[in-house]
C-alpha cells in the first residue's frame, strides 16, 4: 500500500506505530512518515535514527520521546497533538499549554524540531454536524497559541478522509484520506 501511494503521489505517509513505521523503512520506503500513537517505553531513539517524525500527546511524552534521543546524533523530528474534541490522544487545555511551553523551550535548546501539529475530526462524515465548526475553531487557536511562543510548526493537519472530501477551509498544509484510499 505504501509503494502504491508513493506511486500516486503521496509525499507523506502517516501510520500509527513506531513499529509499522521502522517496517516501511526496513521495506526500502525513504520519504516522510509521521507515527502518531506510541506506549510507554516505545523506541523513539530508533525513530529518530530513521528520520521518523513522532507524535507528542502530551508534554510527558515529548519528554520521553527527547530522554530516547538524547543518544542520536540527530534531533528528534516530533509534531503535536491536541486534543480538539475527539477524545482521543492529543492535549486539551492546560495539558495543551504545558506541551506547549515544553516544546518551546526544547526547540528553543536546540533538542527537538518541532515539524507540526495536528488533530482529528470526530464528526467529518457528518458535514453540517456543529462539533465540525467548534474543532476547527478549537484547532485554529491552538496553533496560534503554538506559534505565539515563537514556534512555526510547519505543517498543520487537521482533515481526515471526510473532511479532505467537504471541508476545505480545514486543509491547512496537508490532508490525511487513510480510510479513502
Amino acid at each position: 500500500m505504501a509503494r502504491a501511494a508513493r506511486q500516486a503521489g503521496a509525499s507523506w505517509l502517516g501510520v500509527a506505530t513506531v513499529a509499522e513505521a521502522i517496517a516501511l523503512r526496513a521495506g526500502g520506503d525513504t520519504g516522510n512518515v509521521l507515527c502518531w500513537l506510541a506506549s510507554p517505553g516505545a523506541d523513539f531513539a530508533a525513530a529518530t535514527d530513521a528520520d521518523i517524525e513522532v507524535t507528542a500527546s502530551s508534554a510527558e511524552q515529548l519528554a520521553e520521546i527527547l530522554a530516547t534521543g538524547a543518544p542520536t546524533a540527530v534531533r528528534p523530528k516530533v509534531q503535536l497533538k491536541v486534543d480538539t474534541g475527539l477524545g482521543r490522544n492529543g492535549a486539551l487545555g492546560e495539558q495543551w499549554t504545558e506541551l506547549v511551553a515544553a516544546a518551546a523551550a526544547a526547540q528553543s535548546a536546540g533538542s527537538v524540531e518541532i515539524t507540526g501539529v495536528w488533530s482529528h475530526f470526530a464528526c467529518a462524515d457528518e458535514p453540517s454536524h456543529p462539533a465540525n465548526d467548534e474543532q476547527e475553531r478549537a484547532f485554529r487557536v491552538a496553533v496560534d497559541e503554538l506559534e505565539a511562543t515563537g514556534v512555526a510548526p510547519g505543517l498543520r493537519h487537521l482533515s481526515n478522509s471526510a473532511a479532505t472530501m467537504t471541508r476545505p477551509s480545514a486543509h491547512f498544509d496537508l490532508v490525511r484520506v487513510g480510510i479513502a484510499s
